[in-house]
């Protein structure tokens, strides 16, 4: 800790993090577009997003797990007064996060499709 090495790492690790959160934001946006709204950003390892249409996030929930997706919701941290996805990053690469990202995409498309179906 005396050579600088413990700051040196956090400096690293921030930057990365960043970058991570950067990415994530920025592949919401394109891939998602006015679909969503992102509510929180900035802090700690995870967006939060809400749908700006209805879709009912249960059961996008298991439609994802059938994709092998797990999907945190919000209600799952703080309660049912409201509700978002909590979409982390920080165990995930930039390659990891644009092809989940995409996998979400689509699972949220098949979701709404099955939906206006019946």
């Amino acid at each position: 800790m005396a050579g600088g090495h413990w700051e040196r790492h956090l400096r690293k690790i921030r930057t990365l993090n960043r970058k991570k959160h950067d990415v994530m934001k920025e592949t919401l946006q394109k891939t998602f577009g006015s679909m969503i709204e992102i509510i929180s950003e900035g802090g700690g390892l995870a967006i939060l997003i809400r749908p700006t249409h209805a879709i009912d996030l249960g059961i996008l929930r298991q439609n994802a797990l059938e994709k092998s997706i797990k999907l945190y919701l919000a209600s799952d941290y703080y309660g049912n007064d409201w509700e978002a996805i909590r979409m982390g990053f920080g165990g995930l690469s930039e390659t990891e996060i644009h092809e989940g990202v995409a996998l979400l995409k689509e699972v949220w498309m098949n979701t709404i499709e099955k939906k206006n179906s019946k």
